[in-house]
């Protein structure tokens, strides 16, 4: 056979590869996970369907977030066969609505399947779960409020703190009020504050965190 056979050959060879990877089909082409509550572990299968004649190799396979776990039954897909792609968020993985991919690698190309849900979490914190203090002055106290609303009865442990005093208080309808005093004593550079409100009832939830940080300066320090 001489060179410009070969050559043929392998042209045709890479023609039909290419083909064979660009025919595979995800079915469906994205996953719509609706409303859940956020403690409940959700789960999605994408069929990866081969209609071409010949076995199409799978390569890598990521995810746009470490909230989300995809894995295939087999790396393979045989010719006119399928595959499956499961893909998984466990409790309290996500919070809030979200959009996340999934990239499947094929013979160099890349395969996008979107996820996309609303996962709604126990309670929703005002101003904000994690929250800025600025710079605080060391020897002068510093007081926060946070109101914490549910979607449903929630009835919580008194909360857990290291430094900061935390004083929970129930309020009308399915609201409370989380007050939280600190006299930081010294300068530092950064601190960061949780406080954790363990959840009794309903059951299955993780403690709610709220996170306090910022910078200390001594008094000297700052400006008038």
């Amino acid at each position: 056979m001489n060179c410009l056979s070969r050559f043929i050959l392998s042209l045709i060879f890479l023609l039909l590869s290419g083909y064979s990877l660009s025919a595979v089909e995800a079915m469906p082409d994205f996953i719509q996970l609706g409303h859940f509550p956020a403690n409940q572990a959700q789960e999605g299968i994408i069929i990866l369907r081969n209609p071409s004649d010949s076995p199409v190799s799978v390569g890598t396979v990521r995810t746009s977030c470490g909230c989300l776990t995809a894995k295939l039954s087999m790396r393979e897909i045989p010719a006119h066969g399928r595959i499956s792609l499961t893909v998984q968020i466990p409790p309290e993985g996500v919070s809030g609505a979200f959009t996340h991919m999934v990239f499947i690698e094929i013979g160099g190309e890349i395969m996008t399947v979107k996820i996309i849900g609303e996962a709604v979490p126990l309670a929703t914190v005002t101003p904000q779960q994690v929250l800025n203090a600025g710079t605080l002055t060391a020897g002068r106290p510093y007081r926060q409020e946070f109101l914490i609303t549910t979607a449903e009865p929630v009835r919580f442990e008194e909360p857990v703190t290291e430094e900061a005093e935390a004083v929970l208080e129930k309020q009308p309808g399915n609201c409370s009020r989380l007050t939280v005093t600190w006299t930081p004593v010294r300068e530092s550079s950064l601190f960061r504050h949780a406080i954790l409100l363990p959840v009794v009832s309903p059951s299955g939830w993780k403690p709610v965190k709220i996170v306090i940080h910022g910078r200390v300066l001594s008094q000297s320090g700052v400006k008038p």
